[in-house]
């Protein structure tokens, strides 16, 4: 009887363990079902690597919009105030609406079965449709879950550069802030300039608003960086109180969980203000005022991560004072360029 027990145990172990096998597989087929285990993409025989993995919704495979446009040589434009992805390449051109299932080839329109979206900060659309918008051939091998893309595309497509632009507050008619002897508008400007010098020097492209004094709007600021498809949107700005005793330094961003676009980019938005604050902070050792946020223009309509500067106020006499000395704007250039390339080098 003792022999016959030890038998059914280990019968009942074994059938425990094959129970367990069995739902873990299980699960794991599910999950692939789901389209939560990423399918491999490859163009022209190269796999390719996306920094937001490819999803399966309803059966249709997204990628990162940007990533697939200029992997098959495509310019890629996006417009925040439309909220919409253009890419063009040859003759064609296909602009896809953020959370739209209406995107347009040449101006004819399409229906797709699920919309663009936006994950972890990328806009995501449906492989298939992106690909042969472009003249390619997609194949799909579900055993292995691989996507193959064929066409006349670039073997080795350039990375997309890195571009800062620096927004040197007001200009022209608009003097913003007013110190006792100086103008807002003129040490924006010089900080400004000097910041993009730095940045160049490391081989990092940069663009301007405005390079001299000229009134650029608020809308059109904006509107530069995004049609430059920057990587970043910095604005350089010396604050201003009605008492003269406040003093120090502050940044800004913006990405309220209202706007879904903005939202997604929360994270990046708030660590690049925190690296240029902590750059200026520590260079310039002024009162830390801390990275706030706020509902401003530029921050609010650039689909780029966007910061503003504060760098120290003009309505106090002694930073209006440093503000007037050259070391002091290469100072606080030195560190703005810091702290965006500290953000770029992530």
């Amino acid at each position: 009887m003792l022999f016959k027990g030890k038998i059914k145990n280990q019968l009942l172990t074994l059938f425990v363990a094959l129970v367990i096998f069995l739902s873990g597989l299980n699960a794991l087929l599910g999950q692939a079902q789901a389209g939560t285990v990423s399918p491999t993409v490859i163009l022209n025989g190269q796999k390719l690597f996306f920094d937001v993995p490819p999803l399966i919704e309803n059966g249709r495979t997204l990628v990162p919009l940007r990533a697939i446009f200029e992997a098959m040589g495509a310019k890629v434009y996006w417009d925040a105030a439309a909220r919409k992805v253009t890419a063009t390449k040859g003759n064609t051109t296909v602009v896809m609406p953020l959370y739209s299932t209406k995107p347009t080839i040449n101006g004819v329109v399409y229906t797709l079965d699920v919309p663009t979206k936006i994950v972890n900060n990328r806009s995501l659309a449906p492989l298939r449709f992106v690909c042969e918008a472009f003249g390619g051939k997609v194949t799909w091998n579900g055993n292995m879950r691989t996507i193959k893309i064929d066409g006349n595309f670039p073997d080795n497509p350039e990375p997309q550069q890195q571009i800062v632009v620096l927004d040197a507050g007001h200009g022209g008619s608009d003097p913003g802030a007013r110190g006792s002897s100086m103008n807002e508008k003129d040490a924006n400007l010089q900080v400004a300039l000097k910041t993009g010098a730095l940045l160049q020097q490391r081989g990092i492209r940069v663009e301007y608003t405005r390079r001299d004094d000229s009134y650029v709007s608020l809308e059109e600021r904006s509107s530069i960086a995004n049609r430059l498809n920057a990587t970043v949107f910095v604005s350089i700005h010396m604050n201003s109180y009605g008492s003269s005793a406040a003093s120090g330094t502050e940044t800004y961003y913006y990405a309220p969980s209202s706007d879904a676009e903005l939202y997604a980019q929360r994270d990046e938005r708030a660590r690049l203000a925190r690296a240029i604050q902590t750059q200026l902070v520590n260079t310039l050792q002024r009162q830390n005022r801390g990275v706030k946020e706020a509902n401003l223009s530029v921050l609010r309509n650039t689909s780029m991560p966007s910061a503003l500067a504060e760098v120290v106020f003009i309505s106090n006499p002694t930073e209006e004072g440093l503000l007037q000395t050259a070391w002091f704007q290469d100072k606080a250039a030195e560190a703005i360029a810091n702290g965006i390339s500290s953000y770029l080098q992530k």
